[in-house]
């Protein structure tokens, strides 16, 4: 069965700190490592949750109609990054202050990740004319740069 666990590297403990009906993945920790965001399908469409790590406190963060993908944490900031609608958004980490920042249309833009120091995003961008390549912005979305120019598509960027 699905599920939010973590491990206790030190006993091989593992606890599942959320468990309910639907499927969960792309968890990640935030700055104080206290809760983990991840994405969840309770309602039948996916949206973002946090939970704390003992478990307690279950927070839905997204209620839309839309599909919210990728979500990710920032280590050093209190701004979580994702997909929705092939655009890459931000938001605080209660869920207040959603922000389109790349509005794009016909362009797919996912698998955001924010840098160490919280002033960066990578991603991936698909157009008519290149097939996801690895791009950097700054958080609000201005200043894009390619960093990769791949006949095949690069994926899933992580500054660690």
């Amino acid at each position: 069965s699905g599920g939010i666990c973590i491990k206790d590297f030190n006993t091989g403990l593992i606890n599942r700190i959320f468990n309910e009906s639907g499927s969960e993945n792309c968890p990640s920790f935030n700055q104080l490592g206290n809760k983990v965001t991840f994405l969840g399908n309770q309602s039948g469409n996916w949206e973002i949750y946090s939970v704390q790590l003992n478990g307690v406190s279950p927070e839905r963060l997204t209620n839309t109609p839309d599909t919210e993908f990728y979500p990710y944490h920032g280590r050093f900031t209190n701004k979580i990054v994702f997909t929705k609608n092939h655009d890459i958004h931000t938001m605080e980490d209660n869920g207040s202050n959603v922000q389109n920042i790349t509005e794009s249309p016909g362009i797919i833009e996912t698998h955001p990740c924010i840098s160490p120091d919280g002033t960066k995003i990578i991603f991936q961008k698909t157009t008519t004319q290149e097939e996801g390549n690895l791009y950097i912005m700054n958080i609000d979305g201005t200043n894009q740069f390619r960093l990769t120019n791949s006949q095949y598509k690069d994926n899933a960027p992580d500054w660690r």
